[in-house]
């Protein structure tokens, strides 16, 4: 998708059996880190990701963002993937628009410098009106919002235009 002109990638994480970061969506099977590293993979083109990989792809290149959507806590997703990054001199903050679940979320990454958050509402199951005090407390660190319903937000559009935030619909 690089090749298209995609520079936004949304990579799930997950913990294997031995409490390592992977690249992993389906968070309840928990592999071992065996398992996950000897699977076939369809296509070609695909590689096995972990904090260490992905820092070391944003070394490879200036051009493209990384937006991790955890399936563990988010601070532990984004807190190994700065380590990782740290050791190519690489700021994590400039590469990386960390996914927040909850006003916490928001807090850890703001605390720790980040100056762009997407907002997930579909783990929390995060009503209207909290996302919009969200939106308007935290309207100059929030880059986008995504909605898993756009009928469940539809008075958010309005609101997210005002402030300039992008929302976009996730849609699995």
């Amino acid at each position: 998708y690089y090749k298209l002109g995609c520079r936004l990638f949304e990579v799930d994480f997950s913990l294997s059996k031995e409490g390592q970061i992977i690249a992993y969506h389906d968070y309840w099977k928990k592999p071992t880190l065996d398992e996950f590293y000897s699977r076939k993979i369809k296509g070609s083109n695909f590689i096995y990701l972990d904090p260490t990989t992905v820092a070391n792809m944003l070394f490879g290149s200036d051009n493209w963002y990384l937006i991790p959507d955890s399936k563990v806590s988010a601070i532990l997703v984004i807190d190994s993937i700065c380590k990782e990054t740290k050791k190519h001199n690489l700021n994590c903050i400039d590469r990386v628009l960390p996914m927040a679940y909850n006003k916490i979320d928001i807090e850890n990454f703001k605390n720790r410098g980040f100056t762009k958050i997407i907002i997930a509402t579909y783990r929390d199951n995060m009503s209207s009106h909290t996302l919009n005090t969200l939106m308007y407390f935290y309207k100059n660190i929030i880059y986008s919002v995504m909605v898993p319903d756009y009928k469940k937000y539809s008075l958010l559009l309005p609101i997210a235009q005002k402030l300039n935030i992008n929302v976009y619909i996730h849609t699995i």
